[in-house]
């Protein structure tokens, strides 16, 4: 038994042949890299505030020194707690939600083409949007019975909120304001995935060396030119 910071893994017990972790990470821990042993694999749930999903990474199946891991995101969503950085709250990085100001006086009112009902559900465009966030700490809202609107919120102070139902030209009323325009980046995701032609998110994967700046998710294959940097 061993009580400790998880991403700091155990390195006097290592190396380990596999690494299951039970909380969520929006990055690879390199302790975890550094303390696997050729051939072997890490399994955890790789998600931001979000999407994510499970993902089996493996080093290559040489005996060299493990420096990095490559893997698929699995269809299975993990839907794990976050690793936290602070025992007094229970938010991933410590942030205090109830405490940000949404300054709703002077927003931005337009509309948007993109059905909000779609974003909310389709797993991949929900990844996808994910990745469009770079990993700003962003919350959605809504969609419960009897919600009207979707609404997304970050700890940055920027929002947004849009109707759940179209007007007689399709289109949905947007009301966004804040430091940052969110759903722009939402709209952005949904033309990627539309390019994409609505990929699954077993499609996407990710490279992760025992350095954080060197960790990233691909789309289709390692080389791909579709790379989004992690954290989530």
């Amino acid at each position: 038994m061993h009580s400790g910071d998880g991403a700091d893994g155990l390195a006097e017990a290592g190396p380990f042949d596999r690494i299951i972790a039970t909380a969520s990470v929006d990055h690879v821990p390199p302790a975890w890299i550094s303390q696997l042993a050729p051939r072997g694999a890490i399994l955890t749930d790789l998600r931001g505030s979000v999407a994510g999903s499970l993902i089996r990474l493996a080093t290559g199946e040489t005996d060299d020194e493990v420096e990095s891991v490559h893997g698929r995101f699995l269809t299975l969503p993990g839907a794990f707690m976050p690793m936290r950085t602070r025992t007094t709250s229970p938010y991933r990085d410590g942030e205090h939600w109830d405490k940000v100001v949404y300054d709703r006086r002077n927003p931005q009112h337009t509309t948007t083409e993109v059905n909000p009902n779609l974003v909310a559900d389709h797993p991949s465009l929900h990844f996808l949007t994910q990745l469009h966030f770079a990993g700003r700490r962003v919350r959605f809202y809504g969609r419960a019975a009897g919600d009207n609107e979707l609404e997304g919120r970050s700890s940055d102070a920027s929002w947004f909120s849009v109707s759940l139902q179209p007007d007689e030209h399709g289109c949905y009323a947007l009301a966004q304001g804040g430091p940052q325009r969110l759903w722009d980046s939402v709209q952005a995701a949904y033309a990627t995935w539309l390019r994409f032609g609505r990929p699954g998110i077993e499609e996407f994967g990710v490279t992760a060396w025992d350095d954080t700046s060197q960790q990233y998710v691909w789309y289709e294959h390692p080389d791909s030119s579709y790379r989004w940097p992690l954290p989530l």
